[in-house]
């Protein structure tokens, strides 16, 4: 090597001979170096690779719904044109819960094809074998759970139309065996009508009450039960008429005599404590009340002081009872999904797994929260007797559960078969969003 003393060399590029450890640590330094950017770079692929294209997702979400929505629009104009309701099963499917969102409202044509009038008929058989009765019950209660088509099909009879409900959830145990197989559609669909149609149009039948307190006591036994009992008489007493009915019954005066306090229900989850208790004291005052009001010939029921309820109203846990479900088996089935596309168990991988698990959680409350919203707007009254209005509402919900449902699915992993599964299977026969 040159001399770097030598003034010839002044201008040549020197180089030296570096040591065996330098070298050793250049080469680790560099390596190092190296293999840092390889990671990043692989770490920010696999990241892309792992994310779904928001456009293509929502093509994918968009066209079926602009499909099911052409096609839902066609249903209601064969359906306008149509003098006889068709199939039975065909008839469940266009009028459920389900079918509201993706279209057109098809309930009024249904209403107007009298629907419900052919199950209540159907019902009256004694030898109706259990399918065809479980398909008129489906049938009632699609009518039932909306407060307009409720209300304009008791403009004639009020409640009167629906007396074979009353009597098939509170049978004279007298009469002999009540099956009870179909008792939640019957609570559902009194409650319906208890919630649904104006005091002066929710006239029970005689003797309705004293039945309603003697039966079906393996059911009425939990707590939110008894709640939903409490409930019933709170609602149906606002009318004159049944008041006149309770107060001569001293089962009834026994009754809405009780202390009403907080119960919970026999659990060790908190949440679960919380949704499935009763809590009764607020709405036997309120039947106390109703009996002073409308019986001012007979002496006065005593009124306890008013008491501030503890839980939730019943209608609000309801909701948060579904919700609560939909989110936990949702966040489950993420994160069991992603625990078995691991390969590996360790910290990191279940710290992971728990991450995707809430993230879905996440994405599902942000769709029942938008499905929630869209129950409200359908189960107004412009919506069910305004086509216009209706078609432009439902085209707009359409358009933009269509683009939220897309960020989510495109966003949450392990969103789409939760929140699919959970509104076939559970809103076919469920009593969230209904009594509010």
């Amino acid at each position: 090597m040159a001399n770097p003393l030598r003034p010839w060399s002044v201008f040549r590029k020197v180089r030296y001979a570096a040591s065996a450890a330098e070298l050793e640590g250049s080469v680790a330094t560099r390596m190092t170096h190296k293999l840092t950017n390889a990671l990043i770079h692989e770490k920010v692929g696999n990241t892309k690779k792992a994310g779904v294209d928001f456009k293509q997702v929502l093509a994918m979400v968009a066209v079926p719904s602009v499909v099911a929505w052409i096609g839902l629009f066609g249903s209601r104009q064969w359906l306008s044109k149509r003098e006889q309701l068709p199939a039975d099963e065909l008839a469940q499917v266009l009028g459920s819960r389900v079918v509201a969102h993706l279209g057109p409202y098809l309930l009024p044509e249904l209403v107007r094809l009298n629907m419900h009038g052919r199950a209540l008929d159907t019902l009256a058989d004694p030898l109706l074998i259990p399918a065809r009765k479980t398909a008129c019950w489906v049938a009632i209660e699609e009518v039932t759970q909306r407060r307009a088509a409720l209300r304009a099909t008791s403009q004639e009879l009020g409640a009167k139309l629906w007396w074979p409900l009353f009597d098939e959830l509170a049978k004279d145990p007298e009469r002999g065996f009540k099956d009870v197989s179909y008792f939640e559609p019957q609570l559902r669909a009194v409650m319906d009508i208890a919630c649904g149609l104006p005091a002066e149009h929710r006239v029970v039948p005689p003797g309705w009450f004293d039945r309603l307190l003697q039966t079906n006591d393996l059911y009425f036994g939990e707590p939110m039960m008894e709640e939903y009992r409490a409930t019933m008489f709170a609602r149906f007493l606002a009318n004159p008429d049944n008041c006149k009915q309770a107060r001569g019954s001293e089962l009834v005066l026994a009754y809405l005599g009780q202390g009403g306090e907080k119960q919970d229900y026999d659990t060790f989850w908190p949440i679960k404590k919380l949704l499935y208790g009763g809590e009764m004291h607020d709405l036997l005052r309120i039947g106390r009340r109703f009996l002073n009001l409308h019986c001012k010939d007979q002496p006065p029921v005593e009124v306890q002081p008013e008491v501030k309820r503890v839980l939730p109203s019943l209608e609000a846990r309801l909701d948060l009872r579904n919700t609560q479900q939909v989110l936990m088996w949702g966040g489950y089935y993420a994160f069991f999904r992603a625990y078995v596309s691991e390969k590996q168990l360790t910290l990191a991988v279940l710290e992971r797994t728990a991450w995707t698990g809430l993230r879905a959680s996440r994405g599902l409350a942000v769709l029942e929260a938008l499905y929630h919203l869209e129950e409200h707007v359908i189960q107004m009254e412009w919506y069910y007797h305004s086509e216009m209005a209706m078609l432009q509402a439902n085209a707009a919900m359409t358009a933009v559960h269509s683009v939220v449902a897309a960020w989510v699915f495109a966003t949450h992993r392990f969103t789409v078969l939760p929140f699919v599964t959970t509104r076939l299977m559970k809103d076919t026969a469920y009593d969230a969003f209904r009594f509010t």
